[in-house]
């Protein structure tokens, strides 16, 4: 049986400390923000809610915050996915809601090479995101289709 001695720490219980260390840490600065009123606004929307106990905020706030985190991994994901392939399309231009990434995309026509890349780049994201209530979505055009990137697109290959 292997017994460690009451004064030694085991690693796991010196990550929790440090966690919770770091943690006061940055709950002090909060604090310091807060009381000279040089907090960002949504921080300050954060604490109020915690101290109002607003679980609705609260849980709005945490939903904002992972769609922002999840948003950017996927299109992070999907562009180095596009990267590994060595391959770009003629166009590529993204828009985004709080849980989908629309990826508009032009190809050369009967390109079916690049076509393949970018599904394959769609699908690992997919594969990864979706089971998270998250994905990406395609529109693969031909350039002879001649139609222009809708405005609430961006540019990303400018």
């Amino acid at each position: 049986m292997n017994q460690s001695k009451p004064s030694e720490v085991s690693s796991s219980q010196q990550n929790v400390n440090k966690w919770f260390s770091d943690f006061i840490d940055i709950l002090k600065v909060d604090h310091l923000l807060l009381s000279t009123n040089t907090a960002s606004p949504d921080k300050v929307r954060l604490y109020k809610a915690f101290v109002e106990n607003d679980m609705e905020e609260i849980m709005f706030g945490a939903k904002r915050s992972a769609s922002i985190l999840f948003i950017k991994k996927i299109i992070f994901e999907y562009l180095t996915e596009l990267n590994n392939q060595n391959k770009k399309p003629l166009k590529l231009a993204l828009s985004n809601s709080d849980s989908k990434v629309l990826v508009w995309a032009e190809i050369e026509d009967e390109d079916e090479e690049m076509e393949n890349v970018l599904l394959l780049a769609e699908a690992k994201v997919n594969s990864r995101y979706f089971s998270k209530g998250y994905c990406i979505s395609s529109m693969i055009l031909e350039k002879s289709d001649n139609l222009p990137i809708p405005t609430h697109y961006e540019n990303i290959l400018e």
